[in-house]
Order: C-alpha cells, then structure tokens, then sequence
C-alpha cells in the first residue's frame, strides 16, 4: 500500500486552495485589517476626546468666569466634546433675552442637538466595525 504524506503547512494548504477559497479568504484578511485599523483609530480617538474631556471639566470647576471659559472652548476640534456641548448651551443661554422665560429652553435644545452632533461624531466607525464582526463568521 503506497503512503501518500500531504503537506499541512499553511502556505501549502493555501496554494492547493481553489480561486474562490482563496478569494474568500483574502476577503477575511482585508475584513481583518480593516477591522483592526477601525479598533486602533478608534481608541485613538476614544483617548484624546477623554483627556480633552478631563481637561474641560477640570479648568470648568476651577473657573469663576463663564464667560472666560466660553470663549476658550469656542474651538471644538480642539477643545472636545463637553466643550462644545456647553458652548452651545451657554450661547443659546445668553443669545435669548434675559427678560424672556424660554431662555432656558432654548438652551436645553441647544444642548441636546450638540449633544446628538457630539453621538454622531463618537459613532464614526462603528457600524462598519460591527458589520464586519457579525458577517466574517458566516463567510468564513
């Protein structure tokens, strides 16, 4: 009886792997890769948008001037997400009259809108992160 011994070594196992196999698998490891990338930048992203949080909440409960701190957080990009939400908030605030009794509510809407613009920035990613979890099991 003739022994036949295979080779089962990754690099054998691909190269004896028909067109569509090796397609497929291409297809995971560019799944994979974008799927890392998408995980590094987001914690990037997660990191500097928390310590710019820290930073905004630290120089918010040291500050007597509200005004002051308006106007250094008029720079979102820079300055983070509560940043922002409070720019718009305190803005909407002092842009109403005083004497009108909607101030308030001008400015709660206001911050509900920055806070729905600040969800969407923080969301970026994601999805395409979660299709590529849930559909590479059942390609591979």
């Amino acid at each position: 009886m003739e022994t036949m011994t295979h080779d089962m070594t990754v690099l054998s196992l691909v190269g004896d792997a028909s067109l569509m196999v090796k397609g497929v698998m291409a297809l995971l490891l560019i799944a994979s890769l974008v799927s890392w990338y998408l995980i590094f930048w987001r914690a990037a992203v997660l990191k500097r948008l928390e310590r710019q949080s820290q930073h905004f909440q630290r120089d918010f409960r040291q500050s007597d001037d509200l005004d002051g701190l308006t106007e250094s957080s008029e720079k979102p990009k820079k300055t983070g997400p509560l940043a922002a939400i409070f720019s718009a908030g305190y803005g909407a605030f002092h842009r109403v009259p005083s004497e009108s009794s909607s101030n308030v509510d001008h400015a709660e809407r206001a911050v509900l809108v920055e806070i729905g613009e600040q969800e969407g920035e923080l969301e970026k990613g994601l999805s395409w992160l979660a299709t590529i979890g849930s559909v590479s099991p059942y390609v591979g």
